[in-house]
Formats: structure tokens, C-alpha cells, sequence
């Protein structure tokens, strides 16, 4: 799955857009609708993002409808560092439904950066519920190359 994504200049701001279909279930008890520009679904999706070793992430927009003030969608920015089978949360955003519309929900609360050459990053859409109320249309993540 290619994601769509700017070459920056070193030091310039970059941006990352993260389609739904670039999110996959986490494992096979997922229940889930990916028709590739909507993700509806119960369970954990990830989504790697191609980051250029030194990224340093500094907004994490999440494109989501949410009318379900009941049920919240979370969408974490995990650091993965594979040499030591660990990972840690850089960021969490957490919907909160009352629209129909589809809302945009960012953080620029991140902690753990930069990406550097022995971990990568992802995120981890967790949707409570198989609904039409809660439906994920992508996600934006802007940073900086050193």
C-alpha cells in the first residue's frame, strides 16, 4: 500500500496522508467494511507509516465521523522498535460523537521523537463497535526531517 506523502528538503515540514485502506485488521477477529476510502469496523487496525529515518512527528490529524456519544475511536501513534520486540505510544486522539459530518480530531501532544534508524511507526485505529456511527476516512501526519 503506497501512502501519499511529500519529499521534503532536510529541516522542511512534511506531510503524510493515510488513506483507510492503508489500515488492516490486527488479527482475524476483526469485524470490519474497508472499501478503501471508509473504514467501519470493531476491533484494532494498523497502519505502517514510511517515515524517513530522523522523522521527527509533530501533528497527528485522525478524519473521522463519530455520532455515537456512547462510543469513542481512538486513534494511537505507536513507536516500534523491533531490535528489542517493544513499542511505546507517542500520541493518542479520542473522538467524541454528537455530528453526523465527518469531523477532524489532531494532537500535537507527541512524546518519543525522533524516528530514528532502529525503530519505525504506526497507527492503531480501535474502534469499539461494528456501526455506521463511527467511521474512519483517514489520517494526516505531519513532521520534519533532520
Amino acid at each position: 500500500m503506497a501512502l501519499i506523502g511529500s519529499a521534503p528538503a532536510l529541516g522542511a515540514p512534511a506531510r503524510l496522508v493515510v488513506p483507510p485502506a492503508a489500515f488492516h485488521p490486527s488479527d482475524g477477529t476483526d469485524v470490519w467494511d474497508n472499501g478503501g476510502s471508509s473504514l467501519r469496523g470493531a476491533g484494532d487496525f494498523l497502519a505502517p507509516l514510511a517515515l524517513p529515518p530522523g522523522a521527527q512527528i509533530t501533528k497527528v490529524t485522525l478524519f473521522a465521523t463519530d455520532f455515537n456519544p456512547s462510543m469513542t475511536m481512538f486513534l494511537t501513534l505507536v513507536k516500534a522498535t523491533p531490535k528489542s520486540a517493544g513499542g511505546s505510544n507517542m500520541a493518542t486522539i479520542a473522538t467524541i460523537g454528537s455530528e453526523h459530518d465527518p469531523r477532524t480530531f489532531s494532537t500535537t501532544a507527541i512524546v518519543g521523537n525522533p524516528i530514528g534508524p532502529a525503530s519505525a511507526a504506526y497507527l492503531r485505529a480501535t474502534i469499539p463497535s461494528q456501526s455506521d456511527s463511527l467511521i474512519l476516512w483517514g489520517a494526516l501526519v505531519l513532521y520534519t526531517t533532520p
